[in-house]
């Protein structure tokens, strides 16, 4: 199967993932361990240089549900005296996913040249994140919806005319207000 078609496949099923979420047939927990399935069934390495929104839309959600599998499994090994250097190892990769999540969501603004996406602040029950998530939707584009706190893409997004300094309900107010 050629690359283009896996990403086909994927982004399919990732949708389908998004709409059974939608409609409670399945719980965050279980949208986060469909999507690491999911990866893992695609078995693709993310790429290195991102050409495409495609690309960029695979390789997001292979970061962003790997760090979310490894912040669980740090999550595990937190207070665990005698896992300590399981969670750091954890830890560290979450973070070290995080990090290129973000790398990669840079890459599709520049991509889309900041052009039919919104972005803003989002309302959340955390008040650990008020005031640092902000949400990312493009437009033009079904289920792209992101989110970050990196300063840098928000320095961008302020740069290029496309964060509204407010702060708004999310479009999946229900997701990123449900704890995993």
């Amino acid at each position: 199967m050629s690359i283009k078609k896996e990403i086909e496949v994927f982004l399919k099923e990732r949708n389908c993932l998004i709409d059974q979420l939608d409609e409670g047939k399945i719980d965050k927990e279980l949208f986060i361990q469909k999507n690491l399935e999911l990866i893992q069934k695609i078995s693709m390495k993310p790429f290195s240089r991102i050409l495409s929104y495609e690309e960029g839309m695979y390789n997001y959600q292979y970061y962003n549900t790997m760090a979310k599998y490894y912040n669980n499994r740090a999550n595990e090994y937190k207070f665990d005296r005698k896992k300590k250097r399981k969670y750091q190892e954890a830890y560290n990769k979450c973070r070290n996913y995080y990090h290129e999540k973000d790398r990669t969501l840079e890459q599709m603004l520049i991509i889309k040249e900041f052009k039919n996406m919104e972005s803003y602040y989002v309302s959340l029950y955390s008040t650990r994140l008020k005031d640092q998530l902000f949400e990312i939707v493009f437009t033009d584009k079904e289920k792209a919806v992101f989110h970050t706190m990196n300063p840098q893409i928000l320095a961008l997004l302020k740069e290029n005319h496309v964060f509204i300094d407010e702060i708004r309900e999310s479009v999946i107010s229900d997701y990123i207000n449900t704890k995993y």
